[in-house]
């Protein structure tokens, strides 16, 4: 007998699209995943910068509740200097144009989830004028603030910085 090309009416058709559809979204999850990963293992860094990210995460942060922050004396050193950083903005509120916000070392991959932990994280909490929101890497010169008190750090992160202005690429 040679080949039959009707298909069996008892056996369901094949669903081929919503198969396809299910193997792209994972295919996309698996980039985000390994996107988010790769990220993780290279902080933002620029060519004008006077302090790296992997600096201040060498402060020594202990406790959930009740946080014991131990700074080294690399850091203590920079307490309320004019400091260069490069990082990603993260706004605390809506619009273009920025007057404070979390600069952190990583990329924002979820807009509700912080892209970073306490040591990944500075509060800028002082612009000389508006800045404008950007995705991409933001380079800023400002007054570099470690929060040593419990009433420091219940008003930011560990990391703080006023008078900060943008660094132009």
């Amino acid at each position: 007998m040679m080949g039959n090309n009707f298909q069996d009416p008892a056996k369901p058709k094949e669903k081929k699209p919503l198969r396809i559809f299910f193997i792209v979204i994972l295919v996309l999850l698996a980039l985000g995943f390994v996107n988010s990963l790769l990220n993780r293992l290279h902080p933002a860094q620029g060519v004008k910068d006077t302090i790296a990210w992997t600096q201040l995460e060498q402060a020594g942060v202990k406790g959930w509740k009740k946080m014991e922050i131990t700074f080294p004396d690399a850091l203590n050193a920079l307490d309320g200097k004019e400091v260069v950083i490069t990082g990603y903005m993260f706004p605390l509120e809506s619009g273009e144009k920025q007057s404070q916000f979390l600069l952190s070392a990583y990329r924002p991959t979820c807009p509700f989830c912080l892209p970073g932990g306490p040591k990944q994280l500075i509060h800028v909490a002082e612009t000389a004028g508006r800045i404008p929101y950007a995705t991409r890497q933001t380079t800023l010169k400002g007054q570099l603030h470690l929060s040593k008190t419990d009433e420091e750090r219940q008003e930011a992160t560990i990391y703080k910085m006023t008078k900060v202005r943008k660094i132009e690429d």
